[in-house]
């Protein structure tokens, strides 16, 4: 009874790979008892829910799935993916669809837990690390080493939006301090990279300087307790102009009037520089570094570092601003994008511009998890902020297809910071009921005209009966906007007009993101790293190649004839055997291959026969089962038949090795140019080297391609086997082909050290000679610890990518 009620049942599956930021899906068709991918028309076609973060989708799509696919009989879904996302998924149905009978069910194909993909790749760069250690430093060992940058705790948050929408007021209330000021005019404002956390222990402001007396120049203001001081002389125009900053009496103060002067100093310079005349005075990009107190900022700040970065205005200099913020973000990744605007701009046609931003960053923002921030939310009423909610979908910024949607007074969350953390004083001030004088806590902002705003609005972010709570109107997937709502309280005034600001809502899903998203991308982009370092490797290589070769020139240049004539005599004569030894290789692999055929033929039509029969008649996904089991077989067979080549290959190379020896010695001992000492020499270093194959080969079987193209309540055992044993040839012959190459490989390797042994011996006596062999020898040391590195890397980054690949789990059946 069992089995026939679950087949009762509609099927659906989501297939999730965070690590490659994608989703798929598949509908179980009854009539043709394969999984099927969904109509055009559907909704799982479109890339909203293809390109998307699971967590932000998992409510949208169950809902989807059930109005689609339920019926009357439920649904169940099966879940290929991630630990962390299937939990999610059952919590969401669990909660929110407990009487639609949806059951979610684990599939046999999945993906390890994220943080243990993080741990396990922080081993393998801790073991490289440590690899490394013996070899010269060179590029591509320092691009190995940013790895450990990018994996660290730390988040890259960039902020931005059109001109005039509040980027400067909404960072500085994500920060709790007020540091930036606001730009006058959008094409003098500079970008700001602000590093913040429990690493940074001082308060700093740097930016390179230049003007025509001023080469350029790195400018660093440093600001500790109740000083600051410079890293340069103060005739320098800007640093005079800096010096001004002593009359303000704290750190904050200081660093904000100080960015307001450096943001501004080249506003007139702009518009009248001449054709021909330094692009800047100041520095596109200002690095800001503060170490930022928990109790003052929404950041989990206590768990994590964070690098904001402060764009200008989109309607700016697009250009160069793209320009300025690509190379300040160079090598980062999984960074946040939070997009500012205001409530009256969410309908203009005017967001192309950040899809061109996002898309010259690349992979240093994840595009899935673009955050929208409603700025300056407190000038709208309730009733239009309600209206932009329940009108979300027809707004021209929700073409930008946003994680989630967020209204927030930066002005008011800063306000309520200040006040928490005792960043206040104490005034008098008539109240306009009862016109009575009383004390109030007046916000210590710096900017006179935020105290203005908070002031009006205050009332409305502290009542409770009708308050203006912001973050009710946040447009998110419900799971969540209800988890949100769980932490709030309203006990404290304070606390209750941070919550009503919208700003802890930011705070919280930035905690979220950075506990999760941020570290799948961090995973995810962990083996580019490695590659990179194997093109500079690679590129090193070539180098040290072309080098090699120039030398070997000037030496042949500087040889005798006969001395070269000898050389050539013993390069011909191992190239004779070379090819002997090859064809005989080939021989005895294809001898090998025939005799295998008959007896691997029999075992992989034995094999599908098996598995094919084991299914009961309504055993579900047996398509699936079938290439996972075949999928194994196959790979263990390759691999026996793998190491069956290699052992013919490895007993005969020391035949093969012993007979060139014998031949080159042959050619010395009748040469008559050397001297007996000479022949001795070169007779006994010729024995004493040692070439030893390294064969390897990795199985490369797509599962999909067993059973591609197969529909499976149609299929025959012919047609399988078909497919299996082409799999299996094709397979074999790249097996075949790579034992070949690598005893190619291993021949020249062979060749180069016999030939570059005789010409140590020749030039040994010779100064001359000797310098260009010398150069030589070098350049073959190098490459080989070059060729080693690369050897290490490929092999760490099958590792990476096995760890973020699907796996097979093997089920009990019932």
């Amino acid at each position: 009874m069992k089995a026939s009620k679950e087949l009762e049942k509609n099927k659906f599956k989501i297939i999730s790979n965070p690590f490659k930021r994608r989703i798929e899906y598949e509908n179980w068709s009854a009539n043709d008892c394969d999984w099927i991918k969904p109509a055009e028309t559907s909704d799982f076609r479109k890339p909203e829910y293809i390109n998307a973060a699971l967590y932000h989708k998992a409510y949208d799509i169950i809902k989807t799935a059930q109005e689609s696919y339920a019926g009357n009989v439920g649904l169940e879904i099966f879940f290929e993916g991630a630990p962390e996302e299937f939990n999610d998924l059952t919590n969401i149905v669990g909660k929110y669809f407990p009487e639609n009978d949806i059951n979610i069910i684990k599939s046999q194909w999945q993906l390890h837990s994220v943080k243990e993909v993080k741990r396990d790749i922080d081993h393998i760069f801790r073991n490289i690390n440590d690899m490394f250690s013996k070899f010269q430093s060179n590029p591509a060992i320092e691009q190995i080493k940013k790895y450990e940058d990018v994996m660290s705790d730390t988040i890259p948050i960039c902020v931005m939006g059109l001109y005039s929408t509040g980027k400067s007021a909404f960072i500085n209330s994500l920060l709790g301090v007020e540091i930036l000021p606001s730009a006058d005019d959008p094409t003098t404002a500079k970008t700001f990279k602000i590093s913040i956390g429990p690493k940074h222990t001082d308060y700093a402001i740097k930016f390179f300087y230049q003007d025509e007396i001023t080469e350029k120049k790195a400018i660093k203001i440093e600001f500790k307790g109740d000083k600051f001081s410079f890293n340069c002389d103060k005739n320098i125009d800007i640093i005079s102009k800096l010096d001004e900053i002593e009359k303000y009496d704290s750190a904050y103060n200081r660093m904000y009037h100080a960015l307001s002067i450096i943001n501004s100093y080249d506003r007139n310079y702009s518009k009248t520089r001449k054709t021909g005349s330094k692009p800047w005075r100041v520095s596109p990009l200002i690095e800001v570094t503060i170490p930022l107190d928990k109790k003052y900022t929404v950041l989990p700040v206590d768990e994590y570092d964070f690098v904001i970065y402060d764009t200008p205005g989109s309607d700016a200099d697009k250009d160069d601003d793209i320009k300025v913020l690509k190379e300040a973000m160079a090598g980062q990744t999984n960074g946040l994008p939070i997009y500012v605007v205001t409530s009256d701009q969410m309908d203009k046609k005017s967001h192309s511009d950040l899809i061109t931003i996002l898309k010259e960053l690349g992979d240093a923002l994840d595009r899935n998890n673009l955050m929208i921030a409603v700025n300056k939310a407190d000038d709208p009423d309730i009733k239009t902020l309600a209206l932009k909610k329940k009108n979300f979908n027809d707004l021209a910024v929700s073409d930008l297809n946003p994680a989630g949607t967020y209204f927030v007074s930066s002005i008011m969350g800063l306000g309520s910071k200040l006040l928490m953390t005792n960043r206040f004083e104490e005034v008098e001030e008539v109240d306009e009921e009862t016109g009575e004088e009383k004390i109030i806590k007046k916000p210590i902002f710096i900017d006179s005209h935020y105290w203005q705003i908070f002031r009006k609005n205050k009332s409305d972010f502290i009542s409770i009966k009708n308050p203006k709570a912001l973050y009710l109107f946040n447009i998110l997937p419900m799971p969540e906007y209800d988890e949100y709502k769980t932490t709030v309280h309203d006990k404290e005034i304070n606390q209750r007009i941070l919550y009503n600001s919208g700003l802890d809502s930011i705070g919280f899903a930035i905690y979220k993101f950075a506990e999760t998203y941020s570290i799948y991308n961090k995973c995810r982009n962990a083996s580019g790293y490695l590659s990179k370092a194997l093109i500079y490797l690679n590129d090193e290589i070539e180098n040290k190649k072309k080098e090699k070769d120039k030398n070997s020139l000037e030496l042949s240049g500087q040889m005798s004839c006969e001395q070269n004539r000898l050389i050539k005599k013993l390069e011909s004569s191992f190239n004779d055997q070379k090819e002997l030894a090859e064809k005989s290789l080939a021989d005895s692999l294809s001898n090998k291959n025939v005799s295998n055929k008959a007896t691997l033929k029999n075992s992989i039509t034995e094999r599908v026969k098996i598995i094919k029969i084991s299914f009961g008649l309504f055993e579900l996904n047996k398509k699936d089962k079938f290439k996972s089991k075949m999928e194994a077989f196959l790979r263990e067979k390759l691999n026996t038949q793998f190491e069956s080549f290699k052992e013919i290959a490895e007993n005969k190379w020391p035949d093969v090795q012993a007979i060139i020896k014998d031949a080159l010695i042959k050619i010395i001992v009748d040469e008559p140019i050397l001297t007996q000492e000479q022949k001795d020499i070169l007779q006994s270093q010729i024995q004493t080297i040692n070439v030893t194959p390294n064969f390897s080969w990795k199985v490369n079987i797509d599962p999909q391609n067993i059973v591609s193209g197969i529909l499976w309540i149609k299929v025959k055992e012919e047609e399988l086997d078909k497919k299996c044993h082409q799999i299996f040839d094709e397979e074999t012959a790249k097996s075949r082909s790579k034992i070949s190459t690598d005893w190619s490989n291993t021949l020249d390797t062979l060749r180069d050290e016999l030939l570059n042994e005789a010409k140590n011996c020749i030039s040994k006596h010779n100064p001359e000679l000797l310098k260009y062999q010398s150069q030589i020898n070098m350049c073959i040391s190098e490459i080989k610890s070059l060729n080693n590195q690369m050897e290490i890397i490929n092999h760490k980054i099958d590792e990476i990518n096995k760890l973020t690949e699907f796996f097979s789990v093997e089920k009990n059946e019932e």
